[in-house]
């Protein structure tokens, strides 16, 4: 038996069936939706389980809806990460954090002349 394909977490396709839903696969890159997975995953129960059908069986319709909204508040939660990510932004905004060595250098000599 090899453990890996016998057992998985049962919210992993509840987020990717919100995900797909709410059109997120074509709103953002295979990179974002991913780390936008990973975040979900980290802030939901994990449920573990062996086959999808069983679980489908024996939950009761309430407790599926109540982990779906649970899946989609977390979502609006972890989204702005996603949009707000630094590694994502344009080399323009990234660049007004950052000062040139010049910019650096005439800050350093103004600074001196204070305390002189």
């Amino acid at each position: 038996m090899y453990i890996s394909s016998d057992v998985h977490n049962y919210m992993e396709k509840l987020i990717a069936n919100e995900l797909s839903d709410l059109g997120f696969f074509e709103k953002y890159n295979s990179d974002q939706v991913a780390d936008l997975f990973c975040l979900i995953l980290n802030r939901v129960p994990s449920i573990y389980i062996r086959n999808d059908i069983d679980m489908a069986y024996s939950m009761p319709d309430e407790k599926l809806l109540e982990l779906q909204k649970l899946v989609v508040s977390t979502i609006k939660i972890v989204e702005p990460m996603i949009q707000n990510d630094r590694r994502h932004r344009v080399e323009e905004d990234i660049d007004a954090y950052f000062k040139s060595r010049a910019e650096l250098e005439a800050e350093e000599d103004s600074n001196s002349n204070i305390f002189n």
